[in-house]
């Protein structure tokens, strides 16, 4: 009875609470987490973080069923978060490309980018609160996950070319939104929402490249970039410095 009840939390929600798990079994919030710590060393599920549990016993779910989708312990793993860069890009159909890591955008502060879960591996970026729009709630099986949509993913890219997969992944897909999706005018509107000049900076000089100079996108960029120089990708040598946008780049992309 006790491992039905279990059962039917996990197959609605993918993870649940201590509390969840006491509501559902109508006991007291300490006699669940008694229950749960058992469990766990019964090897019947397995804390993901303190008071959040995920079955792994047969008798609950299928371990490879439980484990199929890295997107679906996201909610419970990182609150306050959504997946988003290159892993929302692949979704969108921006990207060819696969990553085996997850990209995870967060307001929370933690102490490693890095973290993994069973044979998932996720990587986090810090975001701030002016960032934190623009997210869709998908269906993963029986789980809501957040997720940027196509333009946010675009945005967040060019803020951050690491969760981008790089510049130049983070290129190619803002040249498959620009020439596929060609929805510049919700790119514009998102774009005023940003506080950050670096940002800017990209965003000019790329639009200016694939669109024109006298493209709304570019216009803006002018008017909202700051005056610091900054290079367009910080783990690339970029020697050359494009004065119109005070961006460094790499020799090939001053062309």
């Amino acid at each position: 009875m006790v491992i039905d009840k279990l059962q039917s939390i996990f197959r609605k929600n993918k993870a649940f609470t201590i509390q969840e798990a006491a509501q559902a079994l109508s006991i007291s919030n300490k006699e669940a987490s008694i229950l749960l710590s058992r469990y766990a060393r019964q090897g019947n599920v397995r804390r993901i973080k303190p008071g959040i549990y995920i079955p792994v016993s047969e008798r609950f779910l299928n371990p490879e069923e439980s484990l199929s989708n890295p997107w679906l312990v996201v909610p419970s793993l990182f609150p306050n978060s959504y997946v988003g860069g290159w892993s929302a890009a692949s979704r969108w159909g921006l990207t060819d490309q696969l990553f085996e890591t997850t990209c995870v955008l967060t307001l929370e502060k933690n102490r490693h980018s890095q973290h993994a879960f069973g044979r998932f591996s996720y990587r986090l970026f810090k975001i701030k609160d002016f960032q934190n729009f623009g997210i869709e709630m998908i269906w993963q099986e029986q789980t809501q996950v957040p997720l940027s949509d196509p333009h946010k993913t675009i945005i967040d890219m060019i803020v951050n070319p690491k969760c981008g997969g790089g510049v130049q992944h983070t290129i190619d897909c803002f040249k498959t939104y620009i020439f596929e999706l060609k929805e510049e005018t919700v790119l514009f509107n998102y774009a005023e929402k940003i506080q950050n000049g670096a940002f800017f900076k990209r965003l000019g000089f790329l639009s200016e490249k694939l669109l024109s100079p006298t493209h709304p996108l570019c216009l803006l960029s002018l008017n909202k970039m700051s005056k610091g120089y900054v290079p367009i990708d910080t783990d690339l040598s970029c020697t050359r410095l494009i004065t119109k946008w005070n961006l460094f780049v790499p020799e090939d992309m001053a062309i």
